[in-house]
């Protein structure tokens, strides 16, 4: 089940099949989308249904959670509709409100990571010895290197995911965040460490931040997601494929394979390839 945040817009597609066991098959006429918070209609909520033009048994969804849900709400949509002469609930999605309605991010200073979480990763002497740039081993300056890549890793970091789902600074902070953090701030400890083997040459000798800008560019575009933290906000509508039509699923195939090849969402996208209601991605 997703944790999502109230207030936040979703635009989600439903293919529905004949109850005769004949395939997908339209409606006897346009279904009625309702949303369930708790387990009992929610009226007062718009679901907008459409066809998708061309498409037999289509349909697309667009709906907003309301912003005074409140957290732990059990919220769900579903397509109501008369096939065949049957009628029938179709489930579309189900979520638990995880957050309240977005709020302005903070920007005050802080970290992700302690000096405690390097050294549990990279051990004590690995790290004082990237913090050591004089070599001199100078115990303050170390302490003071550590607590400022700490800082600067969680700056950096924001950086990356800014624009994307999630509401800055992350909280509650997810172990994968303070990881993530820590292998940032030993790569800045790190990046111009001379190895002294080869003083005449500047020489990673430890992580570098590459790889971690992928993964944090993953998780701004969607493909990764934060255990526990709420994902989502009025600022950044979210499009849920539920299609199960084989055409529908190598559009969304093609939508990854893109965006796996140039490393993010890009903008326009959806309007580009016309695949907005049936891929991922989607252009607020």
């Amino acid at each position: 089940m997703d944790a999502i945040r109230a207030n936040t817009r979703f635009r989600i597609r439903r293919t529905i099949r004949s109850p005769s066991g004949a395939g997908i098959s339209d409606a006897d006429a346009l279904p009625v989308g309702v949303m369930v918070r708790n387990g009992e209609d929610d009226i007062a909520v718009t679901v907008t249904v459409a066809s998708v033009t061309g498409l037999v048994g289509r349909y697309k969804l667009d709906f907003t959670v309301p912003g005074d849900y409140s957290v732990g709400d059990d919220v769900a949509v579903e397509l109501r509709a008369t096939v065949d002469g049957v009628s029938d609930a179709f489930p579309v999605w189900e979520a638990k409100i995880a957050a309240t309605a977005f709020e302005a991010p903070s920007e005050s200073p802080g970290t992700y990571c302690t000096r405690d979480d390097l050294e549990l990763r990279f051990g004590r002497s690995n790290v004082e010895k990237w913090a050591d740039h004089n070599n001199d081993g100078d115990l303050t300056e170390i302490d003071e290197r550590v607590e400022w890549a700490c800082e600067q890793a969680y700056s950096d970091i924001n950086d990356e995911l800014r624009g994307g789902p999630y509401d800055l600074p992350v909280s509650p902070l997810p172990s994968s965040l303070v990881d993530l953090s820590s292998r940032w701030a030993a790569a800045l400890l790190n990046e111009w460490k001379m190895d002294e083997s080869e003083e005449s040459e500047k020489k990673r000798v430890g992580p570098s931040t590459e790889k971690l800008k992928r993964i944090l560019r993953r998780v701004r575009a969607g493909a990764l997601r934060f255990s526990g933290v709420a994902y989502g906000s009025a600022l950044y509508p979210q499009v849920i494929a539920r299609d199960v039509d084989p055409a529908i699923l190598r559009q969304q195939y093609l939508a990854d394979d893109i965006w796996r090849r140039v490393g993010f969402s890009p903008v326009g996208y959806a309007d580009r390839y016309d695949i907005d209601d049936s891929g991922y991605y989607f252009t607020p």
